[in-house]
């Protein structure tokens, strides 16, 4: 109510000013004050209409020859530093790929670890035999070669998502492996702390000895390589560019069917590779460790053929149908 009155006083202060003071006789009559106060009133109106002029006019102009879609802040030049041709490529794609970093691979790298720490930890409250022992050693195996390897589909589709600029490499002077191979070089690091963390989440909660977990570990990201080396290559023999170019990124790619289902053999036939060999770890002196040492000499195999045949098809693409 006071709000209310404060306000109806103010109106009627102004009401006064412009039409003059109530008289008894129920009339109104402009008085000298009444005359004064208006005068002020004009005045004061005028001089907040000038300033206001004077004052905007400059900024209005500053913002209309500003050119919002060319000048950027000032910043500090660099200078131009001189990198080695084939590192040149690595910092490109490693620039490229923390601007444009895939939610996907991120999620995995994280789930992977933490799944195989709770499972292990669940496991671990278990009295098991020799064969349930066998069991968590492979189920163990499947759970990081899988998700892992299933990532990779997203890699069948790297060299395709540049669209009609990816002919551009067939121009660059280095063998085209190099740039091919550099785009690979992010996941290829990334997943390197995935693998050692969810190799010794598993060997720490199995009383596995860190010699092991290292075979293990490195058995496990050689794999990871080899199937992200066919993965690429895939892309490389069936590109899908112009699908890109003219679609946009939601493409159904075959090659991403492809590489995952390849995970999925893949991952399954390691397991297994891996159940048989670590099933004859009571039959030889340190039995445990032969086995992991037989499953990364099977990653290293893949992964060597792998890398040939890779190679192989990057020449015949890029170079040999280039020169018909």
């Amino acid at each position: 109510m006071l709000l209310i009155d404060e306000n109806l006083k103010i109106c009627g202060g102004l009401i006064s000013t412009i039409i003059g003071e109530k008289q008894p006789s129920l009339s109104y009559s402009l008085e000298l004050v009444s005359i004064l106060k208006l005068l002020i009133l004009i005045a004061t109106d005028f001089v907040l209409l000038v300033l206001t002029y004077y004052l905007s006019r400059p900024l209005f102009f500053k913002m209309m020859a500003k050119n919002f879609e060319i000048n950027k802040n000032a910043t500090q030049k660099k200078r131009n530093v001189k990198r080695n041709k084939y590192l040149t490529f690595i910092h490109k794609e490693f620039i490229i790929n923390l601007r444009t970093i895939s939610v996907n691979y991120l999620v995995v790298y994280i789930i992977v670890p933490i799944s195989i720490f709770l499972l292990n930890k669940l496991y671990q409250a278990m009295d098991t035999r020799e064969l349930g022992n066998l069991l968590i050693y492979t189920f163990n195996v499947l759970l990081i070669c899988l998700p892992l390897l299933s990532s990779n589909a997203l890699v069948a589709t790297y060299y395709s998502r540049e669209g009609r600029a990816g002919y551009m490499k067939k121009s660059k002077p280095i063998f085209a492996a190099y740039p091919l191979i550099a785009k690979l070089f992010f996941n290829m690091l990334f997943s390197i702390p995935s693998v050692f963390v969810s190799v010794y989440a598993f060997g720490i909660l199995n009383n596995i000895s860190k010699t092991n977990m290292l075979i293990f570990a490195l058995a496990i990201l050689i794999l990871h390589y080899a199937h992200m080396l066919w993965s690429a290559m895939l892309d490389i023999m069936n590109p899908q560019n112009e699908q890109y170019a003219t679609t946009g990124e939601e493409v159904d790619n075959p090659n991403e069917t492809k590489s995952t289902a390849l995970a999925f053999v893949i991952s399954i036939a390691y397991s297994l590779f891996a159940y048989k060999l670590l099933s004859e770890s009571n039959l030889y002196t340190n039995g445990l460790t032969q086995g992991f040492l037989k499953l990364f000499i099977i990653s290293c195999l893949l992964f060597i053929g792998i890398s040939v045949l890779f190679i192989k098809r990057v020449k015949a693409y890029y170079y040999d149908m280039q020169g018909r």
